[in-house]
């Protein structure tokens, strides 16, 4: 038995059940989740890396958000999937539809473990206002998958580049835990487990991370991993540390055998709805943000040294690429999408310090960038045509940190429409860059900044503004954003440490789209009690696309200030071609 929308629907009969959900995801919420656990993707067609299916006896509808609704319009043409704008106005949300579009008293079931426990309890109260029940049909789901890819087998490695000891942080979350009033602590998030053991592994895409829980006590911890990922230096290295190795299927016993004294810490954004059914009811639980992604997602100052050198081997990268893309141009070359992504690649290969992407990258020319996660494939790229803006945005694993940048070019000559747009998107991305504010603010507090200057021209961009990025970690690294979604609380404050996105965006559909992106972090002000942005990417704007008198002198001073810090920092490690195209890139506005 494959799967297919009509053996899910007879599993509506099978079951009682009105409707199937099922999320994006896997068991630990991951972004990325691996072949095995894509469950969606292997029924619907859409690519996209966010999204939730919904099937009943006579439709089958995808939700999924502003970033996507172009992409998916395409991917969508054509099959039995009709297209939820999720975020748009006339578009209702998930929850509110099955309650207006289900019988009373339906039976909705869900693959609960894709579904982490704080949406899976959002969703089963509104279901409950009108009779509803939700159910766990995760086992019955992934048994139609019959050609379900199987787990690989990848070996976990030490990482101490820029770490503290693991002895360090599992102490400094056992206080956390214990100010929380809780004793026993589980880490589902993969970067989570992998930060604390100063491990990486390579199960997921584009993340160095590996499959695995942690459950933390007092005294001891407990790893839950499949031991043929883990050499005996590193079984005796994490013994050394009172932590324990345990199959990963044994997660599940664990959680039923905790003592009825038991105080667990659980993260409802993490912990998924099927692995919570194994804690036992008579336990004590307290919820919040799991202390690990507060702690990880606040680099040391050696990590963010590190990650200092990764932006110049990302310049350098980026550099040699654009002056590549000139000199195709000039020489009449055709080439694609295709072809300018794995050019980037070859180019950050260059560096021995590269280990992979950071996430697909986005090569998007003309009307493809107003697609803000369109990617190209062999299959589907367009050819650089004159006239058109190319977007770039990629990013790079590097054993120094992790990177995201993006940025917009011309090819050939365009309109002035296009500068006009360009010229808008780089005074948000400035506006940003030059904030000064209270040391400690909350992240979202920030982002009406961003899209003040689109805002006056009468524009705006469905996505956050920015979004946390890991050391050799997640490229979008919970739980720090800034957007207007982005919640009040203490894990979400600017403070010293966490680095952050900056990338305001416009996009016209059907003709082109413009973002600019780079990595920040906050340092302190010359005023006290103040902070303000460094900016750590490294590569120049496309001077060409500007409008020097829509820029005021303060964001004129910024930009020439920013390409001469780029061009200080690159050029010692570019070629003689390479070096001129930044010379003529960052030349003062």
């Amino acid at each position: 038995m494959s799967l297919s929308i009509q053996n899910v629907r007879d599993l509506l009969d099978k079951h009682g059940l009105s409707a199937i959900v099922i999320p994006t995801g896997d068991p630990h919420s991951s972004e990325y989740p691996c072949r095995h656990w894509q469950l969606r993707r292997a029924l619907c067609p859409f690519t996209g890396s966010a999204g939730s299916v919904v099937i009943t006896n006579d439709k089958a509808l995808l939700w999924t958000d502003s970033r996507y609704w172009e992409q998916a319009r395409e991917e969508l043409d054509g099959t039995p999937f009709a297209l939820m704008c999720d975020g748009a106005p006339s578009t209702p949300k998930q929850a509110p539809w099955l309650c207006a579009n289900l019988p009373y008293g339906s039976r909705v079931g869900i693959d609960a473990c894709s579904c982490a426990l704080g949406p899976f309890s959002q969703l089963q109260s509104a279901l409950k206002s009108r009779g509803m029940t939700l159910g766990d049909v995760s086992e019955a789901l992934y048994a139609l998958w019959d050609d379900r890819p199987p787990l690989e087998i990848i070996p976990v490695l030490p990482f101490d580049c820029g770490q503290r000891p693991r002895s360090e942080k599992l102490s400094l979350v056992r206080q956390h835990v214990k100010k929380a009033g809780a004793d026993t602590l589980l880490v589902c998030a993969l970067d989570d487990v992998a930060w604390l053991c100063n491990l990486r592994g390579a199960d997921l895409p584009h993340t160095p991370v590996f499959l695995a829980y942690m459950l933390i006590r007092e005294e001891s911890a407990d790893l839950f991993i499949d031991p043929m990922k883990l050499g005996p230096s590193t079984v005796a290295s994490l013994r050394k540390d009172a932590v324990r190795c345990r199959s990963y299927d044994a997660v599940d016993e664990a959680l039923k055998d905790l003592p009825a004294s038991s105080v667990l810490f659980v993260d409802p954004a993490q912990m998924n709805a099927h692995l919570y059914e194994s804690v036992p009811t008579n336990i004590r639980i307290v919820t919040g943000t799991n202390p690990v992604t507060v702690l990880k997602s606040r680099k040391n100052p050696q990590e963010l040294t590190f990650i200092r050198e990764s932006m110049i081997d990302e310049g350098v990268a980026l550099v040699s690429l654009f002056a590549w893309i000139k000199e195709q141009l000039r020489q009449g070359t055709v080439f694609s999408e295709w072809d300018v992504s794995e050019k980037l690649l070859e180019l950050r290969q260059a560096s021995p310090r590269f280990v992979e992407t950071s996430f697909q990258t986005i090569a998007a020319v003309g009307s493809n960038a107003a697609q803000p996660h369109y990617a190209p494939s062999p299959e589907n790229s367009s050819p650089m045509t004159s006239g058109a803006m190319l977007l770039i945005d990629s990013g790079g694993q590097y054993l120094t940190g992790t990177t995201d940048i993006t940025r917009t070019v011309r090819i050939g000559p365009v309109s002035e429409a296009m500068k006009q747009d360009y010229t808008a998107v780089l005074r948000s991305h400035i506006a940003l860059a030059t904030a000064r504010f209270p040391a400690g603010i909350h992240a979202g507090r920030l982002d009406s900044l961003a899209r003040k200057p689109l805002w006056q021209v009468g524009s705006d961009y469905g996505h956050g503004t920015g979004h946390g990025v890991g050391f050799f970690l997640n490229v979008h690294e919970s739980p720090l954003s800034i957007s207007p979604r982005t919640p009040t609380a203490e894990a979400t404050r600017l403070v010293n440490g966490v680095v952050v996105s900056n990338e305001p965006g416009l996009y016209r559909a059907g003709l082109w789209g413009v973002r600019l992106e780079n990595l920040v972090t906050p340092v302190a002000s010359d005023f006290q009690g103040f902070s303000e942005f460094e900016t750590l990417s490294l590569c120049p704007f496309d001077r060409t696309l500007i409008l020097a008198d829509r820029l005021d002198e303060y964001e004129k001073l910024w930009l020439n200030n920013y390409h001469a810090i780029v061009r200080e920092r690159l050029s010692p490690h570019l070629q003689e071609t390479e070096k001129h195209w930044l010379d003529e890139a960052t030349a003062p506005l």
